[in-house]
């Protein structure tokens, strides 16, 4: 079996210990609110070439290497500020809660969304499944940001979306200051102490019913066991029959609801989403390795079930340590073998390469100022790898 073996020099991700606080053809589209244009961009279907998904993303300044594209649409919040009440919709089922908690209920994106658009924009009617570690979880925030705000987050105060040090409080906390900050949030998560992959619960379900679209983050770590308290069917989280709410799942005192530990019971878990795109990342790559087979299982079990579901490969990150022409030379050898010998065009599956866009970075920025530790990146990072994701998925340019 053909094992993953590229790893960075040895070293502990932010996950591995407490001690931190802690992607055709073009459709026509109207995008209310955003700064977008719509623009031939999907990447056709051919042979793998990471260097042309991103020649014309200028996403670089000479002090930092990150996208400071400017903000043509409403902003967000000005400060951290939190709202007073409330912004998700609760409903109880007829039968009752059975939970003690005060957030039980279902939450629902379809049901009461608004009436179709006679021209729906890009994102209407979808729903986007990230799988990946903690990197994956700041993009999330920060997509989940834009689709709140209609505009990436900005500023140092909201740096805190992509790190949790910035927080300075500690995970769980910084889980609930996510939610309200992101308003459609809501976080299946509790942290630790001390904390271990086995005992991680972070899922985070993002429904926008004003805008009808869906995010859902799963956290996964490498080969680590999965697990959550909350039982999601399509767009709609129903929490009646569990004994947590947001934020308040702690692994150690409330039995988990569903586990993961097969890539089949993943894909059984991501098809129950009704997602229509599915990126997935392996996660901890750096450190331990992983099975170009079970990216190849994963896909096709989701899209046997789920045929409408597109799929895309999020490749490796650059770390701050690496020789950016070593590491682009090992990764692009490595996806050009995988895209070709898993039959990846044949197949309808996507690569979202984020290696030569990092690579590319730390060429005009040797101190790697666009990042905040080893291996994960500031706020204006993740803002661009969310552009060029969503140049992927829709074809559309955002600024």
């Amino acid at each position: 079996m053909l094992r993953q073996e590229l790893r960075a020099e040895p070293g502990i991700m932010e996950e591995a210990s407490d001690a931190s606080v802690g992607i055709g053809c073009l459709r026509a589209v109207c995008c209310f609110g955003f700064g977008v244009a719509a623009t031939s961009l999907l990447p056709s279907i051919k042979p793998w070439d990471g260097q042309s998904m991103i020649a014309d993303l200028h996403f670089f300044t000479a002090e930092s290497g990150t996208t400071l594209a400017p903000v043509t649409a409403r902003s967000g919040p000005s400060d951290v500020a939190l709202p007073d009440s409330s912004t998700v919709t609760t409903t109880t089922a007829t039968s009752g809660p059975i939970c003690s908690s005060i957030h039980c209920g279902s939450w629902f994106r379809m049901p009461r969304g608004p009436a179709v658009p006679k021209e729906p924009p890009f994102y209407w009617n979808k729903h986007i499944v990230l799988i990946g570690d903690s990197r994956m979880r700041y993009q999330y925030a920060s997509l989940a940001y834009f689709f709140t705000y209609d505009a990436f987050p900005t500023g140092t105060n909201m740096a805190f979306l992509a790190s949790v040090e910035q927080a300075q409080k500690g995970y769980n906390q910084w889980f609930n200051r996510t939610s309200r900050v992101l308003r459609h949030d809501m976080c299946n998560c509790f942290r630790t102490k001390p904390w271990r992959p086995t005992l991680a619960v972070e899922h985070h379900y993002y429904r926008n019913p004003e805008k009808m679209l869906a995010i859902t983050y799963l956290q996964r770590f490498g080969t680590n066991i999965m697990q959550g308290h909350w039982k999601a069917e399509g767009t709609s989280v129903d929490q009646c029959n569990c004994l947590c709410g947001p934020n308040e799942c702690n692994i150690l005192q409330i039995p988990s609801r569903w586990n993961v530990t097969t890539i089949t019971e993943l894909a059984s878990l991501v098809v129950g989403l009704q997602p229509d795109f599915v990126i997935f990342h392996p996660g901890w790559e750096e450190i331990a390795s992983w099975r170009q087979e079970d990216v190849v299982q994963l896909f096709t079990e989701i899209q046997e079930a789920r045929p409408s579901a597109q799929m895309y490969f999020k490749t490796r990150l650059l770390t701050s340590r690496e020789n950016p022409q070593t590491f682009l030379a090992t990764v692009n050898s490595l996806y050009a073998d995988m895209y070709q010998k898993h039959r990846f065009a044949e197949r309808g599956w996507h690569m979202y390469d984020v290696s030569n866009l990092t690579a590319n970075w730390k060429v005009k920025d040797m101190n790697c100022s666009f990042m905040w530790d080893n291996f994960h990146y500031d706020l204006p990072s993740n803002n661009a790898f969310n552009k060029l994701l969503l140049r992927a998925l829709f074809g559309v340019d955002v600024q």
